[in-house]
């Protein structure tokens, strides 16, 4: 299931994004800087779902703190610059 609009079509994904934030503790997010422009509808997601500040960072800088992450949920999303690194931690509840 391929699309170049993010949409309904594409709910997989941001189901998956919202169960996950169900389950993780979110410290900090980053992005790449280029979301705003190439995905503004990805970019309203991200920042409904997080409901916090989300660092924008270069798309190269991203590539680069993407190579350290320890663990990847991979959901499918076909469109530009849908990915997020989020930093979590431990719920002590």
């Amino acid at each position: 299931m391929r699309s170049s609009t993010f949409g309904a079509d594409r709910a997989k994904p941001a189901f998956l994004v919202s169960s996950a934030m169900s389950w993780i503790v979110v410290e900090a997010a980053t992005a790449a800087r280029e979301i705003t422009d190439a995905n503004p509808a990805c970019w309203r997601l991200v920042q409904e779902t997080l409901d916090r500040d989300v660092e924008l960072v270069s798309h190269e800088n991203f590539k680069e703190r993407s190579a350290h992450a320890r663990a990847v949920i991979r959901t499918g999303e076909a469109t530009p610059c849908a990915n997020v690194l989020l930093r979590c931690g431990v719920p002590f509840a």
